[in-house]
C-alpha cells in the first residue's frame, strides 16, 4: 500500500493495460446494504452488508458508565449516624404541645 487517501496499491509485477467495464449497483436499505458488480451479461460478485443496530442502547450504556465513573471520583464518608433516632425521640409538634400544656 502506498497511500491511504486516496487508497493506492503498487503492484510488484507487470500487468497488461486491459481493463474491463464493470457496473456497481448498490441498494441501501434500513438495516442491510446489498451490492452487485456486473460486467456485460455476467454478475461478477454480489453480497450484502448488515448495518449496525442498537446505537441508541449503546449510547445509553456509554452515558451510564460515564456517570458511574464521575460518581466514583469524589469520596464521601458513609453516613450511618443519622439513620436512627435517639431513644425517647418525639416529633417537634408533639414536644411543643407537651411543653405548653404541661
Amino acid at each position: 500500500m502506498v497511500r491511504s487517501n486516496p487508497f493506492t496499491i503498487r503492484l510488484t509485477y507487470k500487468t497488461t493495460p486491459y481493463t474491463q467495464a464493470v457496473t456497481l449497483g448498490v441498494d441501501a436499505g434500513y438495516s442491510m446494504v446489498w451490492f452487485s458488480a456486473v460486467s456485460g451479461t455476467r454478475e461478477l460478485i454480489a453480497g450484502e452488508c448488515k448495518l449496525l443496530e442498537g446505537q441508541v442502547e449503546r449510547n445509553q450504556e456509554r452515558r451510564d458508565n460515564r456517570r458511574q465513573r464521575r460518581g466514583r471520583k469524589r469520596y464521601r464518608a458513609p453516613r450511618f449516624a443519622n439513620l436512627r433516632r435517639p431513644e425517647g425521640w418525639l416529633p417537634v409538634s408533639s414536644t411543643s404541645s407537651t411543653v405548653t400544656s404541661g
